[in-house]
Protein backbone atom coordinates (compact mmCIF):
# COMPACT_ATOMS: atom_id res chain seq x y z
CA UNK A 1 0.00 0.00 0.00
CA UNK A 2 1.13 3.46 -0.68
CA UNK A 3 0.68 6.76 0.92
CA UNK A 4 0.20 8.38 -1.81
CA UNK A 5 -2.56 6.32 -3.14
CA UNK A 6 -6.54 6.66 -2.11
CA UNK A 7 -6.62 3.31 -0.17
CA UNK A 8 -4.38 4.51 2.35
CA UNK A 9 -6.24 7.79 3.16
CA UNK A 10 -8.96 5.09 3.37
CA UNK A 11 -7.53 3.24 5.86
CA UNK A 12 -5.81 5.74 7.34
CA UNK A 13 -9.22 7.95 8.34
CA UNK A 14 -10.67 4.58 9.71
CA UNK A 15 -7.64 4.34 11.86
CA UNK A 16 -7.40 7.85 13.27
CA UNK A 17 -10.71 7.97 13.86
CA UNK A 18 -11.19 4.94 15.93
CA UNK A 19 -7.44 6.19 17.32
CA UNK A 20 -8.96 9.20 18.62
CA UNK A 21 -12.51 7.51 20.01
CA UNK A 22 -10.37 4.75 21.17
CA UNK A 23 -11.18 5.42 25.82
CA UNK A 24 -8.04 2.62 26.18
CA UNK A 25 -5.08 1.98 26.25
CA UNK A 26 -5.90 -1.64 24.90
CA UNK A 27 -8.28 -0.46 22.27
CA UNK A 28 -5.71 1.90 20.96
CA UNK A 29 -3.09 -0.57 20.52
CA UNK A 30 -5.55 -3.24 18.98
CA UNK A 31 -6.34 -0.15 16.13
CA UNK A 32 -2.62 0.12 15.28
CA UNK A 33 -1.73 -3.06 15.69
CA UNK A 34 -4.88 -4.84 13.40
CA UNK A 35 -4.35 -1.39 11.04
CA UNK A 36 -0.40 -2.21 10.52
CA UNK A 37 -1.56 -5.73 9.90
CA UNK A 38 -3.82 -4.49 7.04
CA UNK A 39 -1.42 -2.35 5.49
CA UNK A 40 0.85 -4.70 5.57
CA UNK A 41 -1.18 -7.91 4.31
CA UNK A 42 -1.92 -5.47 1.23
CA UNK A 43 1.24 -6.30 -0.74
CA UNK A 44 -0.13 -10.10 -0.93
CA UNK A 45 -0.21 -13.10 1.02
CA UNK A 46 3.14 -14.31 -0.26
CA UNK A 47 4.78 -10.93 1.41
CA UNK A 48 2.86 -11.59 4.09
CA UNK A 49 3.58 -14.80 4.74
CA UNK A 50 7.47 -13.81 4.69
CA UNK A 51 6.94 -11.28 7.19
CA UNK A 52 5.29 -12.72 9.82
CA UNK A 53 8.13 -15.21 9.57
CA UNK A 54 10.59 -12.96 10.02
CA UNK A 55 8.39 -11.79 13.02
CA UNK A 56 8.31 -15.03 14.10
CA UNK A 57 11.92 -16.07 14.02
CA UNK A 58 13.66 -13.08 15.75
CA UNK A 59 10.63 -12.86 18.35
CA UNK A 60 11.38 -16.52 18.97
CA UNK A 61 15.34 -16.38 19.38
CA UNK A 62 14.38 -13.28 22.25
CA UNK A 63 12.23 -15.70 23.89
CA UNK A 64 14.56 -18.88 24.30
CA UNK A 65 17.64 -16.54 24.86
CA UNK A 66 14.98 -14.45 27.68
CA UNK A 67 13.87 -18.24 29.34
CA UNK A 68 17.57 -19.99 28.65
CA UNK A 69 20.02 -17.25 29.62
CA UNK A 70 23.14 -19.37 29.77
CA UNK A 71 22.84 -20.40 25.79
CA UNK A 72 21.75 -16.63 24.75
CA UNK A 73 24.94 -16.03 22.72
CA UNK A 74 23.75 -19.37 20.87
CA UNK A 75 19.68 -18.35 20.00
CA UNK A 76 21.13 -14.68 19.31
CA UNK A 77 23.74 -16.31 16.90
CA UNK A 78 21.20 -18.44 15.51
CA UNK A 79 18.95 -15.51 15.11
CA UNK A 80 20.93 -13.56 12.98
CA UNK A 81 22.17 -15.75 10.95
CA UNK A 82 18.97 -17.22 10.06
CA UNK A 83 17.83 -13.55 9.15
CA UNK A 84 20.74 -13.03 7.19
CA UNK A 85 20.23 -16.02 5.22
CA UNK A 86 16.64 -15.24 4.62
CA UNK A 87 17.66 -11.54 3.39
CA UNK A 88 20.70 -13.10 1.19
CA UNK A 89 18.15 -16.00 -0.49
CA UNK A 90 15.72 -13.48 -1.48
CA UNK A 91 17.84 -10.29 -2.37
CA UNK A 92 20.77 -12.10 -3.67
CA UNK A 93 20.64 -15.82 -4.93
CA UNK A 94 18.69 -14.69 -7.99
CA UNK A 95 21.36 -12.67 -8.85
CA UNK A 96 24.34 -14.78 -7.89
CA UNK A 97 22.56 -17.61 -9.94
CA UNK A 98 22.63 -15.54 -13.36
CA UNK A 99 25.81 -14.33 -12.72
CA UNK A 100 27.14 -17.92 -12.66
CA UNK A 101 25.42 -18.48 -15.37
CA UNK A 102 27.15 -15.96 -17.16
CA UNK A 103 30.35 -18.31 -16.25
CA UNK A 104 29.17 -22.21 -16.45
CA UNK A 105 25.71 -22.09 -18.64
CA UNK A 106 25.00 -25.58 -17.49
CA UNK A 107 24.45 -24.27 -13.28
CA UNK A 108 20.97 -25.01 -12.05
CA UNK A 109 20.81 -26.67 -15.51
CA UNK A 110 19.99 -23.12 -17.20
CA UNK A 111 17.29 -22.58 -15.34
CA UNK A 112 16.49 -19.05 -13.98
CA UNK A 113 15.81 -18.31 -10.43
CA UNK A 114 13.02 -15.91 -10.22
CA UNK A 115 11.78 -15.35 -6.80
CA UNK A 116 9.95 -12.20 -5.72
CA UNK A 117 11.02 -9.46 -4.18
CA UNK A 118 8.71 -8.86 -0.12
CA UNK A 119 7.91 -5.20 -0.01
CA UNK A 120 10.46 -3.57 2.48
CA UNK A 121 12.67 -6.80 3.21
CA UNK A 122 15.77 -5.35 3.99
CA UNK A 123 14.32 -2.88 6.53
CA UNK A 124 12.36 -4.99 8.27
CA UNK A 125 15.01 -7.52 8.46
CA UNK A 126 17.39 -5.02 9.44
CA UNK A 127 15.35 -3.85 12.30
CA UNK A 128 14.88 -7.29 13.02
CA UNK A 129 18.44 -8.52 13.29
CA UNK A 130 19.12 -5.10 15.59
CA UNK A 131 16.52 -5.81 18.31
CA UNK A 132 19.01 -8.85 18.58
CA UNK A 133 21.89 -7.24 18.61
CA UNK A 134 20.63 -4.94 21.23
CA UNK A 135 19.06 -7.52 23.53
CA UNK A 136 22.32 -9.57 23.41
CA UNK A 137 24.27 -6.53 24.26
CA UNK A 138 21.73 -5.50 27.15
CA UNK A 139 20.56 -2.38 25.35
CA UNK A 140 17.21 -3.65 24.78
CA UNK A 141 14.51 -5.42 27.05
CA UNK A 142 12.58 -8.13 26.29
CA UNK A 143 9.10 -7.81 24.72
CA UNK A 144 5.70 -9.73 25.18
CA UNK A 145 4.72 -11.34 21.55
CA UNK A 146 1.89 -8.54 20.60
CA UNK A 147 4.33 -5.63 21.40
CA UNK A 148 7.09 -6.78 19.62
CA UNK A 149 4.75 -7.64 16.62
CA UNK A 150 3.59 -3.68 16.89
CA UNK A 151 7.02 -2.52 17.33
CA UNK A 152 7.70 -4.78 13.98
CA UNK A 153 4.88 -4.01 12.05
CA UNK A 154 4.14 -0.48 12.69
CA UNK A 155 3.08 1.10 9.31
CA UNK A 156 4.55 4.37 9.63
CA UNK A 157 8.01 2.98 9.39
CA UNK A 158 7.56 -0.51 7.80
CA UNK A 159 7.94 -0.67 4.37
CA UNK A 160 10.79 2.12 3.77
CA UNK A 161 12.28 3.28 7.10
CA UNK A 162 13.13 5.09 8.99
CA UNK A 163 14.93 2.32 10.99
CA UNK A 164 13.17 2.80 14.06
CA UNK A 165 15.46 1.35 17.06
CA UNK A 166 14.05 0.01 20.34
CA UNK A 167 14.80 2.67 22.50
CA UNK A 168 13.11 4.92 19.66
CA UNK A 169 9.75 3.59 19.48
CA UNK A 170 9.19 0.48 22.37
CA UNK A 171 8.71 3.72 25.24
CA UNK A 172 6.36 5.46 22.66
CA UNK A 173 4.46 2.35 22.30
CA UNK A 174 4.14 1.18 26.05
CA UNK A 175 1.92 4.73 26.74
CA UNK A 176 0.14 5.69 23.31
CA UNK A 177 -1.13 8.65 24.66
CA UNK A 178 -4.23 10.52 22.94
CA UNK A 179 -2.48 13.34 20.34
CA UNK A 180 -2.34 16.83 21.04
CA UNK A 181 -3.43 19.54 18.68
CA UNK A 182 -0.24 20.38 18.16
CA UNK A 183 0.57 16.41 17.17
CA UNK A 184 -2.38 16.67 14.30
CA UNK A 185 -1.36 19.80 12.52
CA UNK A 186 2.74 19.35 12.40
CA UNK A 187 2.18 15.70 11.59
CA UNK A 188 -0.45 16.79 8.66
CA UNK A 189 2.24 19.89 7.69
CA UNK A 190 5.29 17.06 7.34
CA UNK A 191 2.61 14.51 5.61
CA UNK A 192 1.82 17.43 3.44
CA UNK A 193 5.37 18.54 2.74
CA UNK A 194 6.38 14.58 1.70
CA UNK A 195 3.22 14.23 -0.58
CA UNK A 196 4.66 17.71 -2.21
CA UNK A 197 8.11 16.22 -2.95
CA UNK A 198 6.70 12.79 -4.15
CA UNK A 199 4.10 13.83 -6.61
CA UNK A 200 5.06 17.09 -7.45
CA UNK A 201 8.87 16.53 -7.43
CA UNK A 202 9.41 12.93 -7.54
CA UNK A 203 7.05 11.74 -9.96
CA UNK A 204 6.93 14.56 -12.36
CA UNK A 205 10.99 14.33 -12.79
CA UNK A 206 10.73 11.05 -12.96
CA UNK A 207 9.71 11.40 -16.34
CA UNK A 208 12.77 13.10 -18.21
CA UNK A 209 14.79 10.92 -15.70
CA UNK A 210 13.59 7.64 -17.48
CA UNK A 211 13.90 8.75 -20.75
CA UNK A 212 17.26 9.87 -20.26
CA UNK A 213 18.55 6.54 -19.14
CA UNK A 214 16.04 4.60 -21.01
CA UNK A 215 17.50 6.09 -24.38
CA UNK A 216 20.73 7.89 -23.48
CA UNK A 217 21.83 7.42 -27.12
CA UNK A 218 18.72 10.08 -28.51
CA UNK A 219 19.94 13.12 -26.13
CA UNK A 220 23.19 15.69 -26.84
CA UNK A 221 25.75 15.90 -24.31
CA UNK A 222 23.45 19.03 -21.72
CA UNK A 223 20.26 16.65 -21.86
CA UNK A 224 22.24 13.52 -20.36
CA UNK A 225 23.91 16.32 -17.42
CA UNK A 226 20.30 17.02 -16.66
CA UNK A 227 19.02 13.30 -16.67
CA UNK A 228 21.74 13.02 -13.55
CA UNK A 229 20.53 16.40 -12.36
CA UNK A 230 17.19 15.24 -12.07
CA UNK A 231 17.59 12.13 -10.23
CA UNK A 232 19.45 13.75 -7.21
CA UNK A 233 15.84 15.39 -7.39
CA UNK A 234 13.88 12.60 -7.96
CA UNK A 235 15.63 10.31 -5.57
CA UNK A 236 15.84 13.14 -2.58
CA UNK A 237 12.00 13.71 -2.94
CA UNK A 238 10.96 10.68 -3.69
CA UNK A 239 12.55 8.64 -0.46
CA UNK A 240 12.73 12.10 1.62
CA UNK A 241 9.43 12.77 0.73
CA UNK A 242 8.09 9.04 1.98
CA UNK A 243 9.97 9.25 5.20
CA UNK A 244 7.86 12.65 5.64
CA UNK A 245 4.59 11.31 5.08
CA UNK A 246 5.35 8.17 7.39
CA UNK A 247 6.47 10.64 10.17
CA UNK A 248 3.40 12.67 9.39
CA UNK A 249 0.86 10.24 9.89
CA UNK A 250 2.48 8.56 13.32
CA UNK A 251 2.84 12.08 14.83
CA UNK A 252 -0.74 12.91 14.10
CA UNK A 253 -1.40 9.97 16.21
CA UNK A 254 1.44 11.58 18.73
CA UNK A 255 4.04 9.10 18.05
CA UNK A 256 7.11 10.68 17.11
CA UNK A 257 10.00 9.09 14.41
CA UNK A 258 13.37 9.78 14.08
CA UNK A 259 14.30 12.37 11.11
CA UNK A 260 15.82 10.41 8.75
CA UNK A 261 17.15 13.34 6.10
CA UNK A 262 18.18 16.57 7.31
CA UNK A 263 19.93 18.90 3.89
CA UNK A 264 22.20 16.04 2.39
CA UNK A 265 22.81 18.65 -0.69
CA UNK A 266 24.14 20.97 1.61
CA UNK A 267 26.83 18.53 3.08
CA UNK A 268 30.45 19.77 2.98
CA UNK A 269 31.85 16.73 2.90
CA UNK A 270 31.35 13.18 2.32
CA UNK A 271 30.75 12.03 5.92
CA UNK A 272 28.56 14.92 6.59
CA UNK A 273 26.51 13.93 3.81
CA UNK A 274 26.07 10.39 5.60
CA UNK A 275 25.03 11.90 8.74
CA UNK A 276 22.27 13.84 6.41
CA UNK A 277 20.91 11.02 4.23
CA UNK A 278 18.69 7.86 5.02
CA UNK A 279 20.25 8.56 8.80
CA UNK A 280 18.66 6.06 10.47
CA UNK A 281 20.27 3.40 7.79
CA UNK A 282 23.67 5.31 8.59
CA UNK A 283 23.64 4.85 12.04
CA UNK A 284 22.50 1.03 12.00
CA UNK A 285 25.43 0.74 9.72
CA UNK A 286 28.24 2.27 12.31
CA UNK A 287 26.67 0.25 15.13
CA UNK A 288 25.97 -2.61 13.21
CA UNK A 289 29.09 -3.23 10.65
CA UNK A 290 31.61 -0.46 11.04
CA UNK A 291 32.22 -0.52 14.62
CA UNK A 292 32.27 -4.45 14.84
CA UNK A 293 34.65 -4.26 11.73
CA UNK A 294 37.48 -2.30 13.77
CA UNK A 295 35.89 1.14 13.39
CA UNK A 296 38.86 3.93 13.60
CA UNK A 297 41.25 1.35 15.17
CA UNK A 298 44.34 0.34 14.18
CA UNK A 299 46.36 2.54 11.22
CA UNK A 300 45.31 4.51 8.80
CA UNK A 301 45.52 1.96 6.04
CA UNK A 302 43.71 -0.62 8.07
CA UNK A 303 40.91 2.02 8.82
CA UNK A 304 40.48 3.20 5.21
CA UNK A 305 39.74 -0.82 4.24
CA UNK A 306 36.97 -0.43 7.00
CA UNK A 307 35.62 2.40 5.41
CA UNK A 308 35.45 0.84 1.88
CA UNK A 309 33.93 -2.32 3.09
CA UNK A 310 31.39 -0.66 5.13
CA UNK A 311 30.43 1.25 2.16
CA UNK A 312 30.62 -1.69 -0.07
CA UNK A 313 28.03 -3.48 2.47
CA UNK A 314 25.96 -0.45 2.41
CA UNK A 315 26.04 -0.51 -1.69
CA UNK A 316 25.16 -4.72 -1.96
CA UNK A 317 22.44 -3.82 0.22
CA UNK A 318 20.63 -1.42 -2.36
CA UNK A 319 20.47 -3.87 -4.53
CA UNK A 320 22.17 -7.27 -6.04
CA UNK A 321 23.98 -5.56 -8.62
CA UNK A 322 27.28 -4.21 -9.56
CA UNK A 323 26.43 -1.02 -9.88
CA UNK A 324 25.17 -0.28 -6.42
CA UNK A 325 28.67 -2.12 -5.32
CA UNK A 326 30.39 0.03 -7.77
CA UNK A 327 28.56 3.00 -5.93
CA UNK A 328 29.14 1.97 -2.32
CA UNK A 329 33.09 0.96 -3.52
CA UNK A 330 32.79 5.39 -4.89
CA UNK A 331 31.76 5.86 -1.44
CA UNK A 332 33.92 4.36 0.47
CA UNK A 333 36.42 5.93 -1.83
CA UNK A 334 35.09 9.49 -1.26
CA UNK A 335 35.38 8.81 2.72
CA UNK A 336 39.06 7.44 2.44
CA UNK A 337 39.67 10.63 0.93
CA UNK A 338 38.47 12.59 3.28
CA UNK A 339 40.20 11.08 5.82
CA UNK A 340 43.64 11.59 4.32
CA UNK A 341 42.63 15.03 3.23
CA UNK A 342 41.82 15.95 7.08
CA UNK A 343 45.76 14.37 8.00
CA UNK A 344 47.50 15.81 5.67
CA UNK A 345 48.63 19.30 7.55
CA UNK A 346 49.36 21.20 3.99
CA UNK A 347 45.55 20.79 2.82
CA UNK A 348 44.38 22.74 6.24
CA UNK A 349 46.83 25.62 5.74
CA UNK A 350 46.13 26.30 2.14
CA UNK A 351 42.00 26.59 3.13
CA UNK A 352 43.13 28.72 6.09
CA UNK A 353 43.62 31.15 3.31
CA UNK A 354 40.35 30.95 1.73
CA UNK A 355 37.76 33.54 3.21
CA UNK A 356 35.26 31.25 4.94
CA UNK A 357 31.95 31.91 2.70
CA UNK A 358 33.77 30.89 -0.08
CA UNK A 359 35.51 28.13 1.20
CA UNK A 360 32.21 26.63 2.44
CA UNK A 361 30.53 27.22 -1.24
CA UNK A 362 33.48 25.44 -2.48
CA UNK A 363 33.29 22.36 -0.80
CA UNK A 364 29.26 22.67 -0.89
CA UNK A 365 29.28 22.66 -4.90
CA UNK A 366 32.28 20.04 -4.89
CA UNK A 367 30.16 17.85 -2.59
CA UNK A 368 26.89 17.97 -4.44
CA UNK A 369 28.71 17.40 -7.78
CA UNK A 370 30.56 14.41 -6.12
CA UNK A 371 27.24 13.26 -5.01
CA UNK A 372 25.64 13.68 -8.11
CA UNK A 373 28.21 11.57 -10.19
CA UNK A 374 27.74 8.70 -7.19
CA UNK A 375 23.85 8.88 -8.31
CA UNK A 376 24.49 8.09 -12.58
CA UNK A 377 26.16 4.74 -10.62
CA UNK A 378 23.42 4.06 -8.75
CA UNK A 379 20.67 5.03 -10.96
CA UNK A 380 22.44 3.27 -14.24
CA UNK A 381 20.51 0.07 -16.15
CA UNK A 382 23.53 -2.10 -14.89
CA UNK A 383 26.55 -2.57 -16.11
CA UNK A 384 25.76 -1.65 -19.92
CA UNK A 385 23.57 1.03 -18.89
CA UNK A 386 26.32 2.91 -17.10
CA UNK A 387 28.71 2.15 -20.11
CA UNK A 388 26.16 3.31 -22.54
CA UNK A 389 24.99 6.50 -20.48
CA UNK A 390 28.75 7.60 -19.71
CA UNK A 391 29.74 7.09 -23.20
CA UNK A 392 27.25 9.01 -24.85
CA UNK A 393 28.13 11.42 -22.10
CA UNK A 394 31.85 11.94 -22.95
CA UNK A 395 31.27 11.77 -26.79
CA UNK A 396 28.96 13.68 -29.11
CA UNK A 397 25.71 12.01 -29.36
CA UNK A 398 21.98 12.52 -30.14
CA UNK A 399 20.03 16.01 -31.28
CA UNK A 400 17.31 15.20 -28.93
CA UNK A 401 16.94 17.21 -25.60
CA UNK A 402 14.94 17.14 -22.30
CA UNK A 403 13.29 20.01 -20.92
CA UNK A 404 15.65 21.85 -18.79
CA UNK A 405 13.76 24.65 -16.99
CA UNK A 406 11.27 21.95 -15.77
CA UNK A 407 14.43 20.31 -14.40
CA UNK A 408 15.77 23.24 -12.86
CA UNK A 409 13.03 24.23 -11.50
CA UNK A 410 12.60 21.04 -9.97
CA UNK A 411 16.02 21.98 -8.42
CA UNK A 412 15.45 24.75 -7.48
CA UNK A 413 12.46 23.82 -5.27
CA UNK A 414 14.58 21.11 -4.22
CA UNK A 415 17.65 23.04 -2.89
CA UNK A 416 14.95 25.91 -1.10
CA UNK A 417 13.40 22.89 0.72
CA UNK A 418 16.71 21.76 2.15
CA UNK A 419 17.92 25.35 2.92
CA UNK A 420 14.72 25.55 4.97
CA UNK A 421 15.92 22.26 6.91
CA UNK A 422 19.76 23.31 7.01
CA UNK A 423 19.82 26.84 8.56
CA UNK A 424 16.44 26.24 9.95
CA UNK A 425 14.29 28.93 9.13
CA UNK A 426 10.53 27.04 10.18
CA UNK A 427 10.75 28.34 14.03
CA UNK A 428 12.33 31.87 12.91
CA UNK A 429 9.56 31.64 10.26
CA UNK A 430 6.81 30.76 12.88
CA UNK A 431 8.11 33.27 15.67
CA UNK A 432 7.91 36.40 12.86
CA UNK A 433 4.35 35.22 11.57
CA UNK A 434 2.72 34.99 14.96
CA UNK A 435 4.16 38.03 16.11
CA UNK A 436 3.26 40.38 12.72
CA UNK A 437 0.39 38.62 13.24
CA UNK A 438 -0.88 38.64 16.81
CA UNK A 439 -1.76 35.10 16.53
CA UNK A 440 -2.20 32.96 19.09
CA UNK A 441 -0.58 29.83 19.08
CA UNK A 442 -3.90 27.49 18.39
CA UNK A 443 -4.34 30.01 15.63
CA UNK A 444 -1.20 29.58 14.11
CA UNK A 445 -1.54 25.79 14.42
CA UNK A 446 -5.68 25.88 12.93
CA UNK A 447 -4.18 28.52 9.83
CA UNK A 448 -0.82 25.72 9.41
CA UNK A 449 -2.98 22.78 9.80
CA UNK A 450 -5.51 24.13 7.24
CA UNK A 451 -2.67 25.41 4.80
CA UNK A 452 -1.41 21.59 5.21
CA UNK A 453 -4.77 20.11 4.06
CA UNK A 454 -5.06 22.19 1.25
CA UNK A 455 -1.20 21.62 -0.38
CA UNK A 456 -2.68 18.01 0.31
CA UNK A 457 -5.82 18.28 -1.60
CA UNK A 458 -3.81 20.24 -4.09
CA UNK A 459 -0.78 17.59 -4.52
CA UNK A 460 -3.57 15.03 -5.21
CA UNK A 461 -5.08 17.44 -7.57
CA UNK A 462 -2.03 17.04 -9.41
CA UNK A 463 -1.60 13.25 -9.44
CA UNK A 464 -2.13 11.31 -12.14
CA UNK A 465 -2.34 7.10 -12.27
CA UNK A 466 0.69 7.15 -15.14
CA UNK A 467 2.86 9.30 -12.66
CA UNK A 468 2.39 8.41 -9.25
CA UNK A 469 4.34 5.10 -8.90
CA UNK A 470 5.54 3.60 -6.42
CA UNK A 471 8.59 4.78 -3.96
CA UNK A 472 11.83 4.18 -5.23
CA UNK A 473 13.29 2.60 -2.19
CA UNK A 474 10.22 -0.16 -2.08
CA UNK A 475 12.61 -2.38 -4.18
CA UNK A 476 15.16 -2.30 -1.36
Amino acid sequence: MIYSNPEFFILYAVTFTAYLLSSSYRARFLTLLFASAFFYAWSGWVDSLIFAAVIAVSWSSTLLAHHYPSRKKAFFTGGVVVMALHLFFWKYAPWLCGETQKLWPPFLDGASLNLPLPVGISFFTLQGIAYLVDYERGQAKYMAFPKYVLFKSFFAQLVSGPIVRVHELLPQLERLPRPRVADVTEGLGLFARGLFKKLILADRTAIYVDMAFKYPSRYDRVSLLMGVLGFTVQIWADFSGYTDMGRGVARMLGIHLPENFKAPYFAKKPSEFWQRWHITLSQWIRDYIYIPLGGSRGNPLRVLGVVTLTMVISGLWHGANWTFLLWGFYHGVLLGMERLASAHQGCGRVWARVPTPLREVLLTVTMFCATAGGWLLFRANGLHGLSAYARHLLSPGGSDGLPSSMIFLGFALCLALQALEYYNLVPMLRRQITARLCLSSHAFEFIVGSGAALLVIASLFFRTSSMSGSFIYFQF
